[in-house]
């Protein structure tokens, strides 16, 4: 038994660090530059909004300042409880149309909520003769896009050969330790991922700042987003079945909040996760794709594994824990006793706090380099993301238990969605 713990264990921590080394050392993918002028696209953005009163004024506002002028803003009131609607009606701009939800149809969850929009735009763009020059974006009711998007996007599907792009993301209330660690996440650590998958032609699109053509969602059927709770990724591999190619928009960000409550970003992960189970439908038709690439389904692979990887690795996880406890509890025990040197106690310390805080520290440090150029948004200090080098192992623990309550929820057939409220 024991041999068997030390083999997963060997092989989901050998996993983990090649797709580190991966990567950091990849450069910087970029699409080889084309001669033909760049087209500009008709945009439609839909802002799924479900009690966003909070944030839903600014992020209109953000987007029509955007000095775009083949734009459009559909915001979707899912039956909000509170003054979401009132604020939109609010807002006197000929290019941004309500869209009003009502219960039992609406709260059905963002993908229920999309399709609905969809399904408008659609009949609009084609009594319009526009369907090819349509592109869907999604922006969450927090969303702010970078003044430069629309022009990266535009550049993305000038390539005919691209039916979505997904921008990258950036966390703005970082003066929080929690949130300043999602923003490690999602603009360090995701967004060298999905320049690993740029080569590999496996790129993920995220909700928030993601772009699809309109003819591309046209070919998926009636209803392009599927009821999983991970709805971007779903479509994201119905988009690479069919030969689809996503662009990453590396130098395009979209801006949004982090969450500051453990509890609620508990839930938030709980949710990726089991929509991540959901998504397993699709395993058999990736075996069998051979539109795909054997890189690209490899790292679908290891997606779809995430959560099974992730829960053999907490129960090993906490069962190392307990030993190191042990042997550090037994090891204070020598030194008293007279038999073990101190010094041994530290070095013994350091160490597991170097093994425990390396791919951590790799990362913070890696994201101060990243954002200390960026105007847009005052990045942290080299000292902040050196400590937080330390709290990015926490951060990794206490999101364990959205794992177990991702299973808990899967197995016994609860598929609802988890709102996660804004702060």
């Amino acid at each position: 038994m024991q041999l068997i713990i030390h083999f997963i264990s060997s092989l989901i921590v050998g996993i983990f660090f090649f797709y580190i080394i991966l990567m950091i050392i990849m450069p910087v993918h970029k699409e080889p530059a084309r001669k033909k002028k760049v087209k500009k696209f008709y945009y439609v953005f839909l802002i799924p909004c479900l009690n966003e009163e909070k944030v839903i004024k600014r992020t209109i506002y953000n987007l029509l300042k955007l000095r775009y002028k083949r734009m459009m803003i559909i915001p979707i009131d899912d039956a909000s409880d509170d003054r979401t609607a009132k604020i939109i009606e609010g807002i006197k701009d000929k290019r941004v149309r309500l869209l009003k939800r009502k219960k039992p149809n609406a709260q059905k969850g963002k993908g229920a909520a999309l399709n609905d929009a969809y399904k408008r735009v659609l009949k609009e763009a084609k009594a319009l003769n526009m369907e090819k020059e349509v592109v869907i974006a999604i922006v969450d009711g927090d969303g702010r896009l970078g003044m430069n998007v629309l022009r990266e996007a535009n550049r993305a599907f000038s390539n005919k050969a691209v039916c979505a792009a997904q921008c990258r993301v950036r966390i703005i209330n970082t003066q929080h330790i929690l949130p300043f660690l999602q923003d490690v996440e999602f603009f360090t650590m995701i967004s060298d991922i999905q320049n690993v998958r740029s080569y590999i032609q496996s790129v993920g699109l995220g909700g928030n700042g993601q772009f699809t053509r309109l003819t591309a969602l046209k070919a998926l059927g009636k209803e392009p987003w599927g009821d999983s709770l991970l709805e971007d990724y779903d479509m994201t591999l119905r988009l690479l079945l069919r030969n689809g190619k996503i662009s990453y928009l590396s130098n395009g960000t979209v801006y949004q909040q982090g969450l500051s409550s453990v509890k609620k970003l508990i839930y938030q992960r709980s949710r990726w996760v089991q929509g991540n189970i959901q998504c397993l439908k699709y395993l058999k038709k990736v075996k069998k794709s051979k539109r795909l690439k054997k890189e690209a389904k490899l790292d679908i692979y290891y997606f779809l594994a995430q959560p099974f990887i992730n829960l053999i690795g907490s129960i090993i996880f906490l069962m190392s824990w307990i030993w190191i406890t042990l042997s550090f509890i037994q090891l204070i025990k020598f030194c008293i006793e007279g038999t073990s040197s101190w010094i041994s106690l530290f070095l013994y310390l350091g160490l597991l706090i170097l093994i425990t805080s390396l791919p951590g520290f790799v990362f913070t440090i890696r994201h101060y380099f990243n954002t200390t150029h960026i105007r847009a948004q005052k990045g942290n200090t080299f000292i902040e993301c050196f400590f937080a080098g330390f709290a990015m192992t926490v951060y990794n623990i206490i999101t364990i238990p959205s794992v177990w309550i991702a299973f808990k929820r899967h197995l016994l057939g609860e598929n609802s969605w988890l709102k996660t409220e804004r702060e």
